[in-house]
């Protein structure tokens, strides 16, 4: 299912509607695995974003605080990152969901 989304920034753009639907402690357990520090890298590289990507990822981290899950702001990557496991182990009806969530906002 996954390999469906190939358009340059459709797989980012699904993983972060993904994430916006998450609650902000399962986002939370997620920023503390293994995993999405890994996901990281070496080094940093710029990802540019839609106005509706960044909104979404700026409405993410505004919820991780308000709900006391995380002290301070997330750095982006790292919530891409989460984004991107939670796309991992989605099933295909959720993809779908957030396929179309994604697409219908013009992203």
């Amino acid at each position: 299912m996954t390999r469906e989304f190939i358009p340059y920034g459709t797989t980012l753009n699904v993983a972060i509607s993904i994430l916006d639907r998450c609650d902000p402690s399962e986002i939370a357990a997620e920023l503390e695995s293994p995993l999405c520090g890994q996901l990281g890298g070496p080094s940093y590289r710029f990802v540019g974003t839609t106005s509706r990507l960044a909104a979404v990822v700026d409405r993410v981290g505004r919820r991780l605080i308000e709900s006391g899950e995380c002290g301070a702001g997330v750095a982006t990557w790292r919530l891409y990152n989460v984004a991107l496991i939670m796309f991992l182990t989605s099933e295909d009806r959720e993809l779908q969901t957030a396929y179309k969530i994604a697409t219908a906002s013009g992203s």
